[in-house]
Order: structure tokens, then C-alpha cells, then sequence
């Protein structure tokens, strides 16, 4: 059950409730409770506080037309009373009723205890996902593998399906959809740290359901959803019984859609929280957006405080485990099985990558002379992660106009090149951050690695952009969402301290492009961190100190390939107990010398560089633009 406090702030919602208390008509439920206009007014005014006895009975009163749990009938979603909600829902009923028929309640055989006991959806093709805890109900593990727990009473394992129906009936019950469930595939470890996931094959069967689509990104804060799962009546819990009943109408153990929003994603490594209406028994239940997509699984609940979700982007990291661990065959795109051919959700995800070109490296023209290449390591060379099937790995990581190559002892970007079509610049809103499903998970630097999370507020780190989000984000409008939402992969971030893109370092690109011929506004920039083995470790993670940047553009006066090199610093001061940043200063600086602390080789970009003969000793930082040196 939600905090009404966080229900509260849902204003078309509430503003239409007070319209309704103010008019004199009574709200669903209202009589039985006891509850008169003025209580409503004085809970809305102070919801949660102290108060006479029939408070906590209006509240109930309250969120059953604020945060509703809808009965399914034939598939319907019954509409709400609020005309509020039920406007939000019409218009994403087409897309949501089908995702509905894909979660269903498990239910058990030969269990001493319970005859059911959470929720599951299809995530993937016979693939159900659940919570860990749900699973432990029936499940425990043997070697490196799940058996079924055996009942003591009779000797025999407890045996689990999924009734896709499971409907309420205003008499009789519904005519079930069972499926058998034919193994445990995963369940994540008992750990506060790990997202509470686990993963059932289903046996093949001609009635199954379609998967629901996960989202590839993580849902922001205040964006509508649905919650759809099989509440259960909360005997022995923490919940009062008679409050539950005023918010589900005393019908429990049936599909139910909740309507709420996503409340606190951002600053949660792997889970975020929400404020529809659950109970135990949603337990693995399906969070959906407006689209229809999953955006979470509903893992806990506590009433009137909090109900919480585990983050797609952790749901995909976890399959992609999965299929690393089992041959088990984990279609998804529903599009895939009506031509014959079932796709891996892992290799779905890897698809919507195989478009993008990446970095252009003769973006600045044709021909050998103008030619912008990779860089190229020449220390460690091993130490660029490979990717892609045999034949043709790569150390490239391709995105929307640029590309990255990662270090595998570091698990961060070595660096990150961008072609910029000053031109056709646009601007977009910030997205979420995400994963690469192309790399394997720990190959990154993720927040929430274990105790020490290198990302947060000071003094932790920021999420330190390589290539600038702003710098991809051109062309036409669909190709410039991309280069932005591509812009936001943790491939392409470093841990950098919180003021550190400022400065002259934040306009590099800016001023290099009034420097280019006029009628092509382009530069290609290439960016990453100094890695040496004696950076100091903070929060698990070692630091880089220092960080370039290369820009290759057409002089406008000389009409030949210029380049430059700058470096910027991250000084330190290192006492036993603190670990504090100086001032970050920016140096022009010759690209020989780049190429030495960076262990690169940037082909001919050095010989174009108007600093070339300069000693390779630190000189002032710069101050202005105007000190930059653009030719020779």
C-alpha cells in the first residue's frame, strides 16, 4: 500500500477529489467507513497525521479512489472511478490489456502450506520472471543448479504453474490458463545488494502468452504506470485487515491493475519506488508504462511507507547473465516468433545497436590526407576489451556518431571519439543512464558495485561524459535522439569530481568549431582519461587524475587538417583520511605528448598539430580561448 503523502502530490487527482468532497457527493466507501467531507478535508490537509479514530479508515477511503486496484474481466480492465485516472488508462488501454493476459499467479501442487504464492509475467519466450523470494517457496538450489523443495508430508516435490487467467467472477471462477513450469533458470542471491530476481522456464505449450517488452531504460520520476498482479489478503501482516478492504472491496487473490506513478528512481542502484496500490501476493508482479512496456518488478511493499521495483536495466543485466550461464533458448520479440525464428531479449537488445556506424574517419573529407583514424594502443594493448562473435571482434564500441573503446583492467572508457556537425546541432533532454548489453555487465563501472558505490553526491563522483552528451546530437531529429540517448552509456563515463566539465575544458569544442571552414562547421574530437596503475583508489575504484582531449577540424584561414591536444587536471592532495581535488586547470599541450601518458598512438593527427615542436614540458594553463594556438 502506498504513503498517502506520495499520493497526494498526483494534483489532477487530487484536485479532483476536493471538487467532488466540496460538491457533497460522496466518495466509493465513504458510509462504511464512517468517513464525512470534513474528514477527507482534514486528511488531505495533514495526511498521516494524529487524529480521531475514523482517520485511518478515510484514508483507506481515500487512496481506493486516488490509487484504485482494478479487477480484470475477460481480459478488461474494469475503468476506475476517478475520471482522472480513468482518462490516463482509455488511452493506453489498447496497448496494456494485452501485456495484462501475459501475468500470471503462481500457484503450487503438494505445498504443505500455500495453494499459491506471487506473481509472475512472461518476459521472454517460455521465460517467466519473479521475484527470488517467491521462488524460495518452491525452489532451492543444488550445485550449480534449482530442485524443487520436496514436501516432507508426502515425500514428493512441490510442483508449480502459472494461471494466466485467474480472473474475478461475480459468480463462479474463472477457467484457468495453466502452465507448467519446467525448471529454475536463475534466482539471485539472498543479499540486500542483489536485486531480487528469479527467472522459470515454462514447458512449451500452444495457449502461452506473448512476452511483455522490457524497456531498455529506466523510468523517470513521475511517470505514470501499472502495477498488475494478484494481491492477497494480508493476514498476519502489517497491514489492518479492514483497511485493505476498503482499498481492494474485500476480493482478493485475483488479478488486479493498479494505476500510480514512479516515484525515487535516479539515486537507487537497481530498484526504485512507487506509490499503486499492492498487497502480499504482488510479489513479482509486472510494472508497466503507458506503452506497454515493462519498466520493473514489484519485489516489496510496506504499508503506508514505501512499495518498491527492481530497474529494467537490471532486468536485462540479469538475463544477460542467464543466457551466459544456460543453453536455454530465451526468445522475445513476438515480431521474431511469427516468422519462425525465436530472438534472445539479450540479442534483441545487442540489435538495436547493429545501425549505428559510429565514429567517421573521413568525416573531414575525403581522402588519405584529412583522414581522422582511431587511436591505437600502443602500451597494454591487451588491455582493450574485445567484443562481438569470433571472426570479428572488435575493440570499437559503436554508437549514434561516435564510437569508445573500454579498458578491461579499469572497466572504464580509454577513450571515446566524436564527429560534430556544428550545423546540424540540436538540442534534447537528458535521458537516463544505461548499460551496454554488448560488453558484459562487469565490464563496466556501474553504480551500486557492492558497499563501495563510486557514484553519488560529494564527496563521491559524477557520471564524467567523454564525448559531451552535447556533442552527438545532430542531424535529423531521430539520429539526434540517438546520438543523445547514446551519449548516456556508462561506456562512456569516467568518475570525475562534480564541477569538473567547466571551465575552458567545457567549450573546447565550441570554439574549435569557429575555426572550421564555414560551410562545413565539422570536427571530430577524441577524449579519455590518463590511466596509471598508482591512481589513487576511492569508494573501490581508482581514480584517474588527469584527462585529454583531441581536436582534428579544416582551418578556415589554411584550408589543411589541423589538430590539437589539451589536458586537464585533476589535482590531488592525498592526507590519510580525506582525498580532496584542487582546481582543474586546462593546458594546451603538444599530442606527442599526449600519445606518451595515454599509451595511444593518433597516427598522423600529431604531425598536424601546430605544437608540434614545442618541448614537451608543462607550460602556463590556459586562461582564454584566445591563448589557444591553432597554427603553427
Amino acid at each position: 500500500m502506498p504513503q498517502l503523502t506520495d499520493v497526494l502530490r498526483d494534483t489532477p487527482v487530487v484536485r479532483e477529489l476536493s471538487a467532488i468532497v466540496e460538491s457533497g457527493s460522496p466518495l466509493p466507501g465513504a458510509a462504511e467507513a464512517g468517513t464525512t467531507p470534513d474528514l477527507v478535508r482534514a486528511v488531505i490537509a495533514s495526511p498521516g497525521g494524529e487524529g480521531r479514530l475514523p482517520l485511518p479508515r478515510t484514508e483507506a477511503v481515500i487512496l481506493q479512489f486516488t490509487r484504485p486496484a482494478l479487477l480484470v474481466r475477460n481480459g478488461r480492465i474494469v475503468p476506475p472511478r476517478s475520471k482522472t485516472l480513468a482518462a490516463r488508462l482509455l488511452s493506453a488501454r489498447a496497448r496494456l490489456e494485452p501485456r495484462v493476459a501475459s501475468v500470471g499467479r503462481i500457484e503450487f501442487r503438494d505445498h504443505p502450506a500455500f495453494g499459491w504464492g506471487g506473481t509472475g509475467w512472461l518476459i521472454a519466450d517460455r521465460t517467466v520472471v519473479t521475484n527470488r523470494h517467491v521462488a524460495e517457496n518452491f525452489a532451492r538450489r543444488e550445485g550449480r543448479g534449482y530442485g524443487a523443495i520436496v514436501t516432507p508430508a508426502t515425500g514428493r516435490p512441490i510442483q508449480t504453474r502459472l494461471d494466466f487467467r485467474e480472473e474475478h467472477r461475480p459468480t463462479g471462477r474463472s477457467r484457468p490458463l495453466d502452465i507448467d513450469v519446467a525448471r529454475v533458470l536463475f534466482m539471485a542471491e539472498h543479499d540486500t545488494s542483489a536485486p531480487d530476481i528469479a527467472f522459470l522456464e515454462l514447458r512449451p505449450d500452444d495457449r502461452m502468452p506473448e512476452p511483455i517488452p522490457l524497456s531498455r531504460t529506466d523510468p523517470r520520476s513521475e511517470m505514470d504506470i501499472a502495477v498488475v498482479g494478484f494481491p492477497s489478503r494480508d493476514t498476519g501482516g502489517m497491514l489492518d485487515d479492514t483497511d485493505a478492504k476498503g482499498v481492494f472491496g474485500d476480493i482478493f487473490d485475483v488479478k488486479r491493475v493498479s494505476p500510480g506513478k514512479a516515484l525515487v528512481v535516479d539515486t537507487k542502484p537497481w530498484y526504485f519506488t512507487h506509490d499503486a496500490s499492492t498487497l502480499r501476493g504482488s510479489s513479482g508482479s509486472a510494472v508497466l508504462d503507458m506503452e506497454g512496456n515493462a519498466v520493473g518488478l514489484h519485489f516489496s511493499g510496506i504499508p503506508g511507507e514505501a512499495n518498491h521495483a527492481v530497474k529494467p536495466t537490471a532486468l536485462l543485466d540479469a538475463l544477460a547473465r542467464v543466457k551466459r550461464r544456460s543453453r536455454a533458448s530465451i526468445p522475445a520479440d513476438p515480431a521474431e516468433r511469427k516468422r519462425g525464428r525465436a530472438a534472445d531479449p539479450l540479442e534483441a537488445a545487442v540489435s538495436e545497436y547493429e545501425d549505428r556506424e559510429g565514429f567517421d574517419p573521413a568525416f573531414l573529407g575525403a581522402g588519405a590526407a584529412v583522414r581522422v583514424n582511431l587511436p591505437e594502443k600502443t602500451t597494454a594493448p591487451r588491455d582493450v576489451l574485445m567484443h562481438g562473435p569470433r571472426g570479428k571482434r572488435t575493440g570499437e564500441l559503436k554508437y549514434e556518431h561516435f564510437s569508445v573503446a573500454m579498458s578491461k583492467s579499469r572497466r572504464l572508457c580509454l577513450w571515446s571519439a566524436v564527429n560534430i556537425s556544428g550545423d546540424q546541432k540540436k538540442s534534447a533532454r537528458r535521458r537516463s543512464w544505461l548499460i551496454d548489453p554488448r560488453i558484459p555487465r562487469d565490464a563496466q563501472l556501474l553504480p551500486g558495485d557492492g558497499a563501495d558505490d563510486v557514484y553519488g553526491d560529494p564527496p563521491r563522483f559524477a557520471r564524467g561524459h567523454m564525448t559531451r552528451r552535447e556533442d552527438p546530437i545532430w542531424g535529423p531529429v531521430e539520429l539526434a535522439e540517438r546520438g543523445n540517448r547514446d551519449s548516456m552509456h556508462y561506456t562512456n563515463a569516467v568518475p570525475q569530481m562534480q564541477p569538473f566539465n567547466a571551465g575552458i575544458w567545457l567549450g573546447l569544442e565550441d570554439y574549435a568549431l569557429q575555426h572550421c571552414v564555414e560551410d562545413q562547421m565539422r570536427i571530430s574530437v577524441i577524449t579519455g582519461p590518463v590511466l596509471r596503475d598508482d591512481d589513487p583508489t576511492r569508494f573501490g575504484t581508482q581514480i584517474p587524475l588527469r584527462f585529454w582531449k583531441v581536436i582534428a577540424f579544416i582551418h578556415d584561414d589554411t584550408r589543411k587538417l589541423t589538430a590539437t591536444g589539451y589536458l586537464m587536471s585533476q589535482e590531488t592532495y592525498l592526507a590519510p583520511e580525506e582525498f580532496v581535488f584542487g582546481a582543474h586547470e586546462t593546458w594546451q599541450r603538444p599530442i606527442s605528448e599526449i600519445e606518451k601518458l595515454a599509451g595511444l598512438s593518433f597516427d598522423r593527427l600529431s604531425s598536424r598539430d601546430p605544437l608540434r615542436r614545442q618541448p614537451e614540458s608543462l607550460a602556463a594553463p590556459l586562461t582564454d580561448y584566445a591563448d589557444i594556438t591553432f597554427v603553427a
